[in-house]
């Protein structure tokens, strides 16, 4: 079972995109399957095994969303922060500049998944 405090040792950890894999195995070892996050605030909620799940309060002030999204913008913002040419806020404004409102990220089908203000799926991306 893991504890919000044991998530904020792992993210801790991460400065740019590049981080992202590590990140990722230590929420694995740690019991989460997966996560959601609101791109305005920061705000996550955190998903395991046997109904566990916590949730992370805001992490910076409000980020506006674009009302249309653009699947292109986007894929350009993963591929700097994969690259590790942005840091997390960074990706956050540029994300949600091409009207990104949150993502989900399956550790088990290891995807993200990146949705409109609606709902809509923007972007699937492996990792």
């Amino acid at each position: 079972m893991f504890t919000l405090d044991h998530i904020q040792d792992a993210f801790a950890k991460v400065q740019t995109g590049a981080d992202f894999p590590q990140f990722v195995k230590d929420l694995q070892v740690l019991g989460v399957t997966h996560y959601l996050t609101h791109v305005a605030d920061g705000r996550t909620s955190y998903f395991g095994r046997d109904e566990t799940s916590v949730e992370a309060g805001p992490k910076y002030p409000n980020i506006p969303i674009a009302a249309t999204g653009s699947p292109a913008h986007i894929k350009e913002a993963i591929g700097r922060q994969q690259r590790g040419e942005t840091d997390y806020p960074t990706f956050c404004h540029q994300v949600a500049a091409a009207g990104v409102d949150r993502w989900t990220v399956h550790l088990i089908e290891k995807t993200v998944s990146y949705y409109d203000l609606a709902g809509a799926v923007l972007v699937v991306e492996p990792f």
